[in-house]
């Protein structure tokens, strides 16, 4: 059941890395993301996060067809609905092949995706960076399935 609350009918699949780029799961990755969670709430975005990229197709499989389940979902309510990937990453730390597939079965469109820049200096990791990249996913957002 969907319910109206502080989320503004806008939710991100969030890789993991960008909301907790301190974990030993991430040492040698070094780029820090910038402030993704703060722009999140601050800007009153929902999130869904599927599990580490680094812990296998096992753990990630299930967690990404689950969280495909609930975004269609979501556009099927006209709620807006990007991913949040990071550059540099493989399938972007979001495991964005396995969410493709997640969707196609759905029959629905793999919504935007926004890319985080990670090891660009001040200009990728800033908040106006951050809602730059959600900005312009946000414009080409792909319509809801039928």
């Amino acid at each position: 059941m969907i319910r109206e609350d502080a989320r503004g009918r806008r939710v991100a699949i969030v890789a993991d890395y960008l909301v907790n780029p301190g974990s030993a799961l991430y040492t040698g990755i070094g780029a820090a993301p910038g402030p993704v969670l703060d722009v999140l709430v601050e800007d009153g975005w929902g999130m869904m996060k599927p599990p580490p990229h680094v812990l296998g197709e096992s753990v990630g499989r299930p967690a990404v067809h689950s969280i495909a389940g609930d975004a269609v979902d979501y556009l099927q309510h006209d709620f807006t609905v990007v991913i949040l990937a990071a550059e540099g990453l493989p399938d972007g730390g979001v495991w964005l092949v396995l969410l493709e597939a997640a969707f196609r079965e759905l029959g629905a469109t793999l919504p935007t995706v926004a890319w985080l820049r990670l090891g660009d200096g001040a200009r990728s990791g800033t908040a106006a960076a951050i809602r730059a990249a959600l900005a312009a996913a946000t414009l080409s957002e792909t319509p809801a399935p039928a």
